[in-house]
């Protein structure tokens, strides 16, 4: 091809572009002189509106991106969270019940009876009521004799081990029993009476006093009363009532409270707290680390090498306190203590 015609085609080329600029040039002044005024400003906001959808688009397309790589990651973060402070929470609260001293412990070893509700004792005592009510009894004076006291009464297999112990061995004692108790098997707790025990009040249903209104407190303690005369009849709750008032408190609350121990005074009873048990010495901190026999074990260590003269001793009718009984009287006896009833120790 002669580079002369070459030559012409570029320029031809070349000036068809530079034409088709001008031609834009042109359509753009047009329109931005207000000929077609509104077309431009419809280009400019379709051109907007599409940009923004754009950018809106591909960010929803990354959010779900990185959310699918760690879809659980927040959730976990307040699982643990939530989980962590529940366990700290429910740790704070055992070791509550297991270091506190409660009101059932003066001397000796701390103590509590298993609850499934927490003591608030949240009663102002003054030295006014101090000197008008009767305190909490804790031991006795003598320094020969001890009590072994029942608690609740639940398990009726073990209430007549006790019995038959208690028996072989010439014991009487004292049993603080649930009201609701003594109407699950009445013929029981008639044996304990006829051979020489006696069985005081421990409450209608097992509630916390301090918890409870003054109206709630009353029906407690007469609601065992009621069960104690359909069960064992008006002639001993009046003997009771006479010879050995005794009223034990659920869980020991309400030991140190004016109110609560004005509403038993009312009634013509004596709180009986102790100074040895086995739920917060030994049970608590021992059941989820060693086996029922071995804590049966140190119970007996426990209790045998604890009493000393006058002591209150406390235990309940569970696989832990019973699993070597025997052997706890036995031991009592051998270290030369003679088991009374509360009204023999504290007369």
């Amino acid at each position: 091809m002669p580079a002369g015609f070459a030559s012409i085609c570029c320029m031809d080329i070349i000036m068809k572009k530079q034409a088709d600029k001008i031609n834009l040039i042109q359509k753009y002044k047009q329109l931005t002189a207000g000929k077609d005024k509104k077309q431009l400003i419809l280009m400019w906001s379709t051109v907007l509106v599409c940009t923004l959808t754009i950018i809106f688009v591909c960010s929803c397309i990354i959010y779900t991106v990185n959310l699918n790589k760690t879809p659980n990651t927040l959730h976990t973060r307040f699982d643990e969270a939530n989980q962590k402070m529940t366990n700290q929470k429910f740790n704070s609260y055992i070791n509550s019940l297991i270091n506190k001293k409660p009101a059932g412990n003066q001397q000796g070893t701390k103590t509590a009876e298993p609850e499934k509700g927490n003591v608030k004792e949240t009663d102002k005592t003054t030295q006014k009521d101090n000197a008008s009510v009767n305190k909490t009894i804790y031991k006795g004076v003598s320094t020969t004799q001890a009590a072994i006291t029942f608690d609740d009464g639940y398990n009726r297999k073990y209430v007549e081990k006790v019995l038959d112990i208690l028996k072989e061995n010439n014991i009487k004692s004292t049993f603080f029993i649930i009201g609701k108790v003594l109407d699950d098997y009445p013929e029981v707790w008639k044996r304990a009476v006829n051979e020489g025990h006696q069985i005081c009040n421990h409450t209608q249903s097992h509630q916390i006093l301090t918890n409870m209104s003054d109206e709630a407190v009353q029906a407690e303690i007469s609601g065992w009363e009621t069960s104690a005369r359909r069960v064992l009849g008006d002639d001993y709750l009046t003997r009771m009532k006479k010879e050995f008032p005794y009223l034990r408190l659920p869980g020991g609350g309400g030991a140190k409270s004016s109110r609560i121990l004005k509403i038993a005074q009312k009634n013509g009873y004596k709180v009986i707290g102790w100074n040895v048990e086995t739920v917060s010495s030994v049970i608590n901190p021992l059941k989820n680390k060693k086996s029922v026999s071995e804590i049966s074990d140190k119970i007996e260590q426990h209790v045998v090498n604890n009493c000393s003269g006058g002591s209150i001793i406390l235990l309940h009718f569970n696989q832990y306190d019973m699993g070597n009984i025997e052997a706890i009287v036995k031991g009592l006896k051998n270290r030369g203590f003679q088991m009374k009833t509360i009204s023999q120790l504290i007369k």
